[in-house]
């Protein structure tokens, strides 16, 4: 959503911005309700928000005809204004700023990218390539993931890859790795959008998880379970001598894992006396 100004609080303006024309753009924008939106062009504006941030913030701005609701609302602020606010804590805002942070934080793709080829790029079938692609960022994140986009063509793979978003401004020049599964060729058109961008961090430090299990620890375990595991074999009463050590090993496991099978009971002298199918390992 960009922010748009009625043309009344735009001619009460002085000194007056320039309006520039979109006409070569050949813009179609719309509203929440998919109705066409219907603009005059656009002013550059440095736009600031008393009592939230200090900062100024030079974004275009729509300037749109009279309606009966921008008679008493002149000024509509898009997320060109409220995603330069994404990193102020929100317990310092108001709660129609909290809302309006909160709800555009829920879209979490910083944009999608398009193609910058010229003329028509040929992707032949099980081949992989690297394309150029350029992307209008929503966010101000300094790095992102290549991600299959809903938009684009379900015949493109996307190689998921870290790019680097470093570059002034709302856009940004993205390599797209890509490629084709199918046995068809396929043809990039200019413009096509390839991908889309989603966040994410890099860190630069590693802190190793205090919850997971010391090494000694598991090794204490697997010890006591070995020890556990040999006490029950015993118990069985199963000649295994003539096996080889590492068939001895593999049946004690197995035995062990299948304990439950074994009927063992407590006698009166106290120690416990087992009962097997078979005495001997063949």
């Amino acid at each position: 959503m960009v922010t748009t100004i009625s043309q009344n609080c735009y001619e009460q303006m002085d000194p007056k911005p320039f309006l520039y024309s979109l006409e070569d753009l050949q813009l179609s924008i719309t509203g929440a309700n998919e109705t066409e939106l219907v603009y005059m062009g656009y002013i550059e504006a440095a736009i600031s928000v008393p009592n939230i941030s200090e900062e100024t913030f030079d974004v275009p701005v729509l300037v749109v005809p009279n309606t009966e609701y921008n008679i008493n609302v002149p000024v509509i602020i898009g997320t060109n204004v409220i995603r330069h606010l994404h990193s102020l804590p929100l317990e310092n805002l108001s709660e129609e700023w909290k809302a309006a942070l909160m709800a555009t934080s829920l879209a979490t793709n910083i944009g999608l990218v398009v193609s910058t080829n010229r003329s028509t790029v040929e992707l032949p079938p099980y081949e992989t390539m690297t394309i150029s692609g350029f992307v209008r960022k929503s966010t101000q994140d300094s790095a992102a993931v290549t991600e299959p986009s809903e938009k684009a063509s379900s015949r493109i793979g996307v190689c998921p890859r870290v790019v680097r978003l470093d570059s002034r401004g709302n856009t940004a020049g993205v390599p797209v790795r890509i490629f084709n599964l199918s046995a068809k060729l396929i043809k990039i058109v200019p413009k096509t959008v390839l991908c889309e961008l989603q966040p994410a961090k890099v860190l630069r430090s590693w802190t190793p998880d205090t919850t997971e299990t010391p090494l000694n620890a598991k090794c204490a375990s697997q010890q006591t379970n070995k020890k556990d595991r040999d006490r029950f074999c015993e118990s069985l009463k199963i000649d295994i001598n003539h096996l080889e050590p590492e068939q001895q090993e593999q049946l004690k496991s197995m035995l062990f894992e299948m304990r439950d099978v074994f009927f063992v009971r407590a006698v009166r002298s106290g120690k416990y006396r087992s009962r097997s199918p078979q005495n001997t390992a063949k």
